[in-house]
């Protein structure tokens, strides 16, 4: 397994960024790479969803399993890579209604080792940029709203 990680404090209250984790609809302005998203009914183990995304450079459909929730605490995702293999993404969080911190990653394994050797730098690489935009993204928003 390939891990890519963050941890990162955040001048927003819990219940915010939980709502912005959980809002899948708005992934394409907050994460990095995601350029749409099809999901209908809330958010919950087993559902499914699939974005499109372009960690690669190239559009492709990305399917995602909800995998864990577990309110203002932790969110796990399933996630099937079109090219093959597959990944675990899940953040904890903790904090109150004026500070928070989010950590966790990425683990994913591309099922191939050849193509974790050649490919898997690069994606986590790509993976690595995607967190941390999205984190500072939300930052400067929640900056911008104050």
């Amino acid at each position: 397994m390939i891990k890519v990680s963050v941890d990162q404090k955040l001048n927003i209250p819990l219940n915010s960024l939980w709502d912005l984790l959980t809002n899948i609809k708005i992934y394409p302005k907050n994460v990095k790479y995601v350029k749409s998203v099809k999901i209908s009914g809330p958010l919950k183990v087993g559902k499914e969803w699939e974005d499109i995304t372009t960690i690669l450079w190239i559009p492709m459909r990305v399917k995602h399993v909800t995998a864990e929730v577990v309110r203002n605490k932790k969110l796990s995702l399933e996630v099937l890579l079109p090219f093959g293999g597959k990944m675990l993404q899940s953040v904890n969080l903790e904090g109150d209604n004026q500070n928070c911190r989010i950590w966790g990653g990425i683990n994913f394994d591309l099922g191939n080792p050849v193509f974790n050797l050649i490919i898997g730098p690069i994606l986590k690489k790509r993976l690595q940029t995607m967190l941390l935009s999205t984190v500072e993204k939300v930052r400067m928003e929640q900056t911008n709203d104050s």
